[in-house]
Order: C-alpha cells, then structure tokens, then sequence
C-alpha cells in the first residue's frame, strides 16, 4: 500500500499509524476511536494492560476485554509504503490534515482511496461528528 487520498488530498506517511502484527480475528472487528488526548492531535491511549511500547504510537484496545483475549492495536507511524505478503494483515489508522474536513461534513458521504501502485481501491465512508 503506497497512497492513501482523501477528498483528492493525498495523507503524508507519517500521518499513517500500522500495526502489521494482527490477527485475522482482530481485522473482523469494529474500528473504534477513543477519543482525543487533549489538544495536541493525537489519539487517546486505549491500552489498560501497557501491551504496547514507546510513545509514537496509536494504541487501541478494540474489544474492550484488555490483553485477555486480544492484544491491542499497536500502530506506528509509517516511513513509507507498508508491504505485506499473501496471508499477512494489517491494520492502517489515518489523522487527515486540519481542514480537509470540516464540521458541517457530519453525517456526509465522502471518498477514501487506497493505492497499491496504480491500482485504487475507492470506499464510501460516512462522516460522524464526534466531539
């Protein structure tokens, strides 16, 4: 995966955060979002049981249950492309560049696109407005 395009706006790799380390049980779940962590732009820490290393991370416990039946989302930033091979998994958070959406895009459709060299894979997506 080498390209990621929101609204024709391409997101840098450093503002991609993967954990290429789960499961194919944990890639079924529901994505959550914790919420922020106060003003600074980043994600709050959802992993009770400190699973994850070091503090440029994403770290998301999706079932809620800590480490006793699924290891967290430990997602770090992205230096480039992310390659996997036949099998493998990945789970791929995105921060979009301030202004790329807005408040009055809650509840709107919009585009998100994943790119593997020339080939994309386009999603519609529903905007929630979360606080």
């Amino acid at each position: 995966m080498d390209r990621i395009v929101v609204r024709g706006d391409d997101v840098p790799f450093k503002q991609w955060y993967v954990d290429d380390s789960v499961t194919s049980a944990l890639i079924q779940q529901a994505m959550s979002f914790p919420g922020w962590l106060g003003t600074g732009g980043n994600l709050a820490v959802d992993d009770p049981d400190a699973i994850c290393a070091g503090t440029e991370l994403i770290r998301i416990d999706l079932d809620g249950a800590g480490a006793a039946t699924e290891d967290p989302v430990c997602g770090t930033p992205a230096g480039g492309p992310i390659g996997l091979d036949p099998g493998d998994n990945a789970i791929v958070y995105f921060k979009l560049t301030n202004g790329t959406l807005d408040t009055v895009d809650g509840g709107a459709t919009s585009s998100v696109s994943v790119f593997a060299g020339n080939v994309g894979a386009p999603q519609s997506i529903s905007i929630g407005s979360k606080t």
